[in-house]
Order: C-alpha cells, then structure tokens, then sequence
C-alpha cells in the first residue's frame, strides 16, 4: 500500500544491461553476478521506510566522492557523500559536496542523532520532472538544483546548497520520522525548510541566511496566509488525489518552518542569527526545543508521529501543549496592535477569524515574556518594555505583524534613520509597514519613510529586497489605474539612482575594484570577507552579498527602467556583440532585458536564436 504510515523493509534485486550503467539504490550494494551480455545487483535490507522514499536509479553517470571527514566524536555516523552526474559534471558537483557534508555534521549534532544509512548519493538526472525528491541514501535532483556550472551566479550556488540542505534534512524529518497522513505534510517539509538553513549557514558561513529565511519563508508565508481560504498547517481533511497534491504549498513548507521558528524562540532556542551563525545557541544547548526534537527523533525513529506526539515532545505541560496545538489548527495571520499604554489588542489580518491566544515576545532587551489574556477579552497587557518604542518583534522571529500608534512609528523612523535598530527587526518592521499600509491601517508615508531610512542608513540587500519587492507591486497597481508617474515608482527609482551611478555594472562582481568598494560601503553593514562564504573549488575573493546585491539592484534597476541602468545594460550586451557568455552572470539576464526593451525586435530576435543554441539549462533560463 503507497501509503505514508506503511512503512516496510525492502530488498531489492535488479537486472541490468552489462552496457556501462551504474545501478543505485537507496541501500549499499550487497553483491554483482556478471553474464556475458547483463548483470545483476543486490541491494543490502533497506531500514524502514515508506513506499514513497524507494528509488531505483540506472544510467550512464560518474561519481564525485567525498568523506564527510566528521570530528573524532562523530567518527562512525556520518557517511561517504557521493555526487552521481552525467559523464563531464564532476567539477560542478563541488557546491552540492561541500553542502551535503556539512549539513550533515551540523544536524548529527544539533539534533544528536545518527544519520540513519550507510551511504548517501546524490545523483543529478537530466530531465528530472520534480526540482529534487528526498529518496532516503540516493537523492534525485533537477541538474540545475544539484550542479553549479563555472558561470553560476551567486543566486544559483544558494540555490542549489539550499535545495541539497532541504533534501537533506528530510533524512531525519519525513524518512526516519514521517508524518501519518499527507494532512500534516508540514512536520515533513515545514522542518526541513527551516533546518535548510542551518545547513547552508555550516557549509557557507559568511551568508546571512536568517535574513534569508525572514524574506523567503516568513514573509512569503504571511503572504500566503492572508487568503480566506488558507488552510491551516493541519489540514482538515485530504482525502482525494488532488488534495493531497494541494498539500504541497507555501503554507506547508514556508508557514510551517516560521511556526517552528517561533516556537523555538517560545521554548528558549534562539541565537542572533547574523552571519555565519546556526539558529541555535550551541550543539547541545540547555533550551527544551532541541531537547524536545531529540525526545521526538528518538520515540518514534523509523516510525510515524502526528502534530500531536510532537507539540507532547516539545511541551513541558498541558497548557503549552495547548498554546503549541493552536499554532497548527488555525489559519491566519495574527495582527497585534500596541497601544500607548502597552495593551495589545490581537486579531487575524486582514480577515476575521480566530488566532492563538498566547505569544511569546521577545523584548529589545532578549528577555523572553508570553503573553496571554487575562480574561476571556482580546487584551493583552505586556510591560512597558515592549511597549512605547520597543518593537515586539524583534529579530522578526514571531509568526505575526504588529501595528503601532503614530507616534512609535515615527521613532522607529528616526532610530532607522540613526542606525539604533538591528537589521532583522528592520525587516519585519519594513514588511509590516507596507502590508499594513495596504489594508488602510497605516499611513503609505511611514512604509516610504521607512524603507528611505533603511536603504540610506544600512543598505542590507533583505531591505532592498523587501521594499523593492513592496515598491514594484504598488506602483504596478498605481499604474494599472492610469498613474504612470507615482509615488512608489518614483522613489524607487530616486533609491536606486544612488547605487546605478556607483556600482559598476560592466565589471565581473567577484573581481571588480567596484566590488570590493561596495563589500564596504553602507549599502552591506559589516560584510564578511571569509573566503569559506564561496564554493570549494573556486579562488574567487569577492563578497557573496555583494555579489547577490548587485544582481537585485540591476535587476529593479531595469523593471523600473532607471536610465543608468539601462545604458549600462544595453551597453554590456552590444560590447560583448551578443555573446551572452561575456557578460558577467549575475547580472547578464537583467542586461540582456535592458537590450531587449532599448533596440526592441532586433535584440529579442537575437535572443530567440541564443535560447534556440543554448545547450546548458541554466543559461536558456536566463535567456
């Protein structure tokens, strides 16, 4: 039965052509018979598992082997990695090692538990339908998620140690602990979206990926969250096919890993999360979320568990089993609104409904405070510490948006203004401000004075890519209604103006003298300059932000066609005569639009003959 909780042991015994195939499988091989024109493979027992993780690979591949190389207190559990490409990929396989084997040191320890088989492959297959597909000891991937060619961008290497950490974390949650039935797919995917991250912050220690995480996953979350017909992370039912495929949305994987994120914060589990830094305090920390996970890996190891056994693992009581289960059976976005006199009223954004009734705050000063209703009314009474200016999410690491009177938005302006607030409060902040604004509870001149303030002061790429993101969208909606020239277009374009005439566009980003200017100007507030930020086998000494920076801005530069932009890009695309491989790869698909939109049919027939010859799959993408 293709069912999640019918787990059984599998061995698997397979007949090949002797034609210079490899045959994988998600266990060690036992034992080769050669005949004269085929072969047979036996595969050792697999463990228990699910249908759904049995994998079969046969093809022509070669593989790209590395050890792990675990510290003395780990030897033994951690396996041989090994890359499987189609013959010619080994050198592009460096990216996806270095993040496999990393992650999986990073999560041995945190979470203290083994990695559960012998072996693991990751094999790269053209073609592939799906991006990748968690197969327990033999991951499949897309190419373009598991392969990094010389010219992949910095957007692309992310991409692919992402794609890798995610799959990977899957080992622990969804193969060795699987949900019971596709309703509650988020304890699959919702964890092992958030333990990608630590996975890329151990392989890739200069990468801010908690900024990352606050943009990709919890904003998009909210995003999701505020349609009347969200779900919840425990679905209701799922009963057809179709719905099961449903299953596999935002709210499952990003929702689900920015509930998990706040309940670590509730449980005490939390770091500052800058870069280079993992989510949580220390490998075997003294907080009850990781205690909590190991109790859960651990009762239910090569088994199934429910929301339910997991909130029962992380609660120390019946009230905060209760809090925890809230989280998961209700839909929505919570609003807190703060008064001045530090009561906050709480209901769900945008649309009416239910919302928990307990949320943990953590206050300017990292003292933890959950606060919950003293009454059966929606009033909640929080200390002046929260309240009067101190924002009440800091670090943006509650699963809400928050509204402030006038008066402490105008001093978050001013702090912005002055450098006083951290980076990732500014996030949440930034996000709040425009999404509130958009429902009409919020004045559009704080979210513009805002993202003003944050580009001009710190300049980090989340906040260029929040209020990028927020700024296109309005004044796409103001143009749709015949304003052309409007507010939000108009001050994207002044913002950008102030980089275009600076960053030098016709430069390679990992050598530009520009580059290196930009690694310390005030647009990247303390960039680290680790060589370890970069993939493995490369010499590159460039800034990895910087360089995701510059791609962003070009890329805005061009949607909002601000003029230096588009000469810059056009200009790339004449001098290289259209050989796309000339210009710089980060910002080569935002050039070849400028020369698109600036000589018209010309370029886009030129670029319907390179889409045509183009062999490698990233590069007909970006064309």
């Amino acid at each position: 039965l293709d069912e999640p909780a019918m787990k059984a042991k599998f061995q698997l015994t397979v007949r090949s052509p002797m034609d210079g195939s490899i045959v994988l499988s998600n266990m060690p091989v036992d034992q080769h018979f050669y005949g004269d024109q085929t072969m047979v493979v036996s595969f050792q027992e697999s463990v228990p598992m699910s249908t759904y993780l049995l994998t079969l690979v046969v093809g022509k591949f070669e593989a790209t082997e590395m050890v792990l190389n675990p510290p003395a207190d780990l030897a033994g559990r951690s396996p041989v990695v090994k890359v499987y490409t189609a013959y010619g990929n080994q050198k592009q396989a460096a990216v996806a090692l270095r993040t496999a084997r990393m992650s999986v040191d990073r999560l041995v320890k945190k979470l203290d538990a083994d990695f559960p088989l012998p072996k693991l492959d990751l094999v790269a297959i053209p073609d592939y339908p799906s991006g990748a597909t968690e197969h327990w000891g033999c991951i499949t991937f897309r190419e373009t998620t598991l392969l990094t060619p010389a010219d992949a961008t910095q957007a692309d290497i992310a991409r692919v140690a992402s794609v890798v950490a995610h799959e990977l974390a899957h080992s622990w949650f969804g193969n060795l602990v699987t949900m019971p039935w596709w309703n509650e797919l988020w304890l699959n995917e919702g964890f092992a979206s958030f333990f990608e991250y630590e996975g890329q912050a151990a392989a890739f220690p200069g990468w801010d990926v908690w900024s990352d995480f606050t943009y990709n996953d919890a904003q998009r979350a909210m995003r999701a969250d505020v349609n009347p017909a969200a779900s919840p992370l425990n679905i209701p039912s799922v009963v057809t096919e179709a719905q099961m495929h449903s299953a596999f949305s935002s709210i499952t994987y990003s929702k689900g890993a920015a509930v998990i994120r706040t309940l670590a914060v509730a449980l005490g589990q939390m770091n500052n999360n800058g870069p280079g830094q993992g989510f949580f305090l220390s490998s075997r920390g003294s907080g009850s979320f990781l205690a909590g996970l190991r109790t859960y890996l651990d009762a239910f190891k090569f088994d199934v568990a429910s929301s339910r056994d997991l909130f029962l693992a992380l609660s120390q009581n019946t009230e905060s089993l209760h809090q925890f289960e809230e989280w998961a059976s209700l839909p929505g976005v919570p609003l807190l609104t703060v008064g001045v006199d530090g009561k906050i009223s709480v209901q769900r954004f945008e649309v009416p409904g239910l919302v928990p009734k307990s949320f943990p705050l953590r206050t300017a000063n990292d003292g933890l405070q959950t606060i919950s209703p003293s009454s059966h009314t929606s009033q909640y009474q929080v200390d002046k510490n929260v309240a009067g200016g101190a924002t009440v999410n800091p670090s943006s690491s509650g699963y809400w948006r928050v509204n402030y009177c006038s008066s402490v938005w105008d001093q978050f302006i001013l702090q912005a203004s002055n450098g006083q607030l951290s980076s990732a409060t500014l996030d949440s902040l930034l996000d709040d401000s425009f999404s509130l604004a958009d429902q009409g509870l919020l004045h559009p001149r704080v979210a513009l004075s805002l993202s003003a303030a944050a580009i001009e002061t710190y300049g980090q790429p989340s906040h260029w890519r929040i209020s990028l993101r927020h700024l296109s969208r309005w004044s796409g909606l103001m143009a749709s209604s015949g304003v052309l020239d409007n507010a939000a277009g108009k001050q994207a374009r002044r913002l950008l103006s102030t980089v275009t005439s600076f960053v030098d566009f016709s430069a390679p980003p990992a050598s530009s003298p520009d580059q290196e200017q930009l690694c310390q100007s005030s647009y990247l507030n303390s960039p680290s300059k680790d060589a370890s930020i970069l993939p493995c086998d490369t010499a590159k000494t460039c800034c990895h932000t910087a360089v995701m920076l510059q791609g962003t801005l070009l890329s805005y530069s061009v949607s909002f066609g601000e003029k230096a932009a588009m000469k810059a890009g056009n200009s790339l695309v004449v001098s290289s005569n259209f050989d796309i491989h000339k210009i710089p790869s980060a910002i080569r698909q935002s050039a070849l639009i400028a020369s698109v939109v600036t000589q018209g049919e010309f370029a886009f027939n030129k670029m319907l003959g390179i889409h045509g010859q183009e062999s490698l799959t990233l590069e007909k993408l970006r064309v």
